[in-house]
């Protein structure tokens, strides 16, 4: 059994039959069953249950499957090693993100193209599992994302370099603030105004182009690790009001919650700080999308608590940004990769640039 041979029975073993499989290597139907005949007569064990429509891997077939992918990742890896000992630092960089985290990559990625002009760069973006799938598959060898890191399997797979904290702040309507000290209450059209309250959260109910994975936000001090200095955040492009709102302010508002089945833990430790203030703030819409919120809040649907560097991805105008006065919390921000995993010259020398001892900062982005 030799390397190509491990590729073929992979593609057959991902698509279930023998046509498309030869279809995707680019050969005939009968070689490639040939080639699988003859891998199972030198194993001595049936790998497909050919029963079905569709080929089923047996035991010896998923055994085989999850070891042979092993091994080509390995051998994959150990090839790019061994070329980048005679290159420089060149390729193409491959960088997944969070879209709330999008805002965070220009500054990076410029300094990166000055020091390494011979790198390209791939860049996706989708939610923890999203892009926990494609660290998976190669499609990406790093994300930036929120944190904890919640994709399928657990922290512990993921090495984490920590980036400075995203404060976060409230996005009103502009000038709801000054009717912050009121009962705001939405009636059904979802206005900001006096009026009724409606139980109950209103869910967009569909998928978006951005799905958004904020991970958690905390209270009190920043997490651990190296220090920076100076500004990180781009200034939102709102308008800012002279004052902070209190949680209690906050809470006649009706807010705009992001919320996923999958992603929660945003949205639990905000109403957890309106809990530890002994409010009840309503949640009126629960939204997937990072950019469905910010639309809704500008057309005065309600208002919102979100990573400040959001608004340098969606400055829209009419939202009003203010800080928080009685509640320090912020977003955790990390570069994530699995462990274990050969990282490219390339992907070392971008996360080494964010290491404390760079030296800058600001400028669109993370220092």
């Amino acid at each position: 059994m030799d390397v190509r041979q491990l590729r073929y029975f992979l593609t057959v073993a991902e698509e279930g039959q023998i046509t498309s499989a030869a279809k995707k290597l680019h050969m005939e139907q009968p070689p490639l069953s040939r080639q699988m005949r003859l891998i199972e007569e030198e194993l001595g064990v049936a790998l497909f249950d050919r029963s079905g429509k569709r080929l089923r891997l047996t035991p010896a077939g998923e055994r085989l499957r999850d070891r042979a992918a092993g091994l080509l990742r390995q051998l994959e890896e150990t090839v790019a090693e061994v070329r980048e000992l005679d290159e420089g630092v060149s390729g193409v960089l491959s960088v997944g993100a969070v879209v709330s985290c999008t805002s965070l990559l220009p500054g990076p990625l410029g300094r990166f193209r000055e020091r390494y002009p011979n790198v390209s760069f791939k860049l996706s973006e989708g939610d923890h599992h999203l892009l926990g799938e494609r660290l998976d598959r190669r499609e990406i060898e790093i994300a930036v994302a929120r944190l904890p890191f919640e994709a399928p399997g657990g922290a512990a797979r993921y090495e984490i370099r920590p980036l400075p904290s995203d404060p976060i702040v409230a996005l009103l309507p502009a000038g709801a603030g000054k009717a912050a000290g009121g009962a705001v209450q939405a009636q059904a059209g979802g206005s900001v105004h006096d009026g009724p309250a409606h139980s109950g959260p209103v869910h967009d109910g569909q998928a978006h182009d951005e799905p958004l994975h904020d991970g958690p936000v905390h209270s009190g001090s920043v997490h651990d690790g190296p220090a920076h200095s100076g500004p990180v955040y781009d200034e939102p492009a709102v308008s800012a009001g002279t004052e902070p709102l209190s949680l209690a302010e906050l809470s006649a508002y009706p807010l705009v919650s992001l919320k996923t089945d999958r992603t929660v833990v945003m949205h639990e430790t905000i109403m957890r700080a309106f809990a530890d203030a002994e409010l009840r703030p309503r949640v009126l819409c629960e939204c997937a999308s990072v950019a469905i919120a910010l639309t809704l809040v500008a057309h005065g649907f309600g208002a919102a608590l979100l990573p400040k560097s959001v608004m340098s991805t969606f400055p829209l105008a009419g939202i009003e940004c203010r800080a928080i006065r009685d509640a320090d919390l912020l977003s955790e921000v990390g570069l994530v990769w699995l462990k274990d995993r050969y990282l490219s010259r390339a992907a070392r020398r971008f996360v080494a640039l964010f290491d404390a001892s760079d030296g800058q900062s600001g400028g669109g982005g993370l220092s």
